[in-house]
């Protein structure tokens, strides 16, 4: 090679380099402007976690005032153990297979913060058929209020299996601290080898990691477990069992509510967008394999060639009994 191509070649690969180093800031540039903040991040999961609240009620009430049904429904068809156990069995029993297919859509077409939205609304409307049922009053096997209660635990378990799957996913989502804080070191594809790496600055993060995120969540989730189970007896003993379902009810549009808020942050900091991240890690596919390209052109101008043997020839001094003449080594 010649020494003007030799040295257009390397103006070429610096020029790369500094160029996909320009490009390499500016992506991690927009990557950190739509890291939320600590204060936001903690609203998010707060918000997350107070959507369990209306779940957990529901699931747990016909349990917590089961002698309160016994007495409600025994002047009209009865209520008894095995009615209270069927209660729970139709919620469990579609929720083996339910939440793949839940958790499928909602990675392939709608989200998981709409996905979230939809497994509420179900939620919500399993709470109010139970009302409808309490306030019909009609036990037995076949009464009108309780098949009514019956098909609303149905409709709740649709959504609220997939409702606590879709949240995990969420809190991992959204709990980016152990991902975004490391730091890490980088050296320019032009450095030289001498010259000590740089370290990284870290890229703004939050204080909360994923398993403290769900660590949070699930805490949450069994105070309201607790408080149901405080609660609901109390309020029946206040007001009756229909109101009581009343009360469910308001709490289920409360967290309705929560859940519209994380659906805007969660909208406003981009978490979710699959095109977005998709074209991220193809980025980073591609700046790596342009860096391992490049790094191997450049080899061979880094390294040093090894010395190599070369004749000489030594001319001894005359000797008095000889002619000089010489003699190559």
């Amino acid at each position: 090679m010649k020494q003007g191509e030799g040295s257009q070649l390397t103006v070429s690969l610096f020029k790369g380099d500094k160029s996909h180093s320009q490009e390499s800031q500016d992506s991690q540039e927009s990557q950190e402007s739509l890291v939320p903040s600590v204060s936001i991040t903690i609203a998010a999961i707060a918000a997350l976690s107070a959507m369990g609240v209306a779940n957990n009620w529901v699931f747990y009430l016909p349990a917590a005032c089961f002698p309160y049904m016994q007495e409600h429904f025994a002047a009209n068809g009865g209520y008894d153990h095995d009615m209270n156990l069927a209660l729970f069995s139709i919620y469990s029993w579609p929720n083996v297979v339910l939440p793949l297919f839940g958790g499928l859509i909602s990675d392939t077409y709608i989200g998981y913060s709409w996905g979230m939205m939809i497994c509420m609304a179900l939620v919500l409307l399993g709470q109010s058929g139970f009302c409808i049922g309490v306030f019909l009053g009609v036990g037995g096997w076949y009464g009108g209020g309780f098949v009514t209660i019956f098909v609303s635990r149905l409709v709740f378990g649709v959504g609220g299996e997939t409702l606590m799957a879709l949240q995990n996913t969420a809190v991992m989502a959204w709990s980016v601290g152990s991902s975004r804080s490391s730091s890490a070191t980088q050296t320019p594809a032009h450095a030289d080898e001498s010259e000590s790496p740089a370290p990284a600055a870290p890229a703004a993060a939050s204080i909360v990691w994923p398993s403290l995120g769900l660590a949070i969540m699930e805490s949450v989730f069994r105070i309201s477990t607790v408080l149901t189970f405080a609660v609901a007896p109390l309020s029946v003993k206040a007001i009756g069992l229909e109101y009581t379902g009343v009360v469910g009810v308001v709490i289920c549009v409360f967290c309705l509510m929560f859940g519209l808020c994380f659906v805007l942050l969660d909208t406003k900091y981009q978490k979710q967008q699959p095109a977005v991240d998709h074209h991220s890690a193809q980025s980073l596919a591609t700046s790596d394999t342009n860096k391992a390209n490049q790094q191997t052109e450049s080899a061979p101008r880094h390294t040093t060639s090894s010395p190599r043997t070369t004749r000489r020839e030594i001319t001894l001094p005359a000797s008095p009994s000889s002619p000089s003449s010489p003699s190559s080594s």
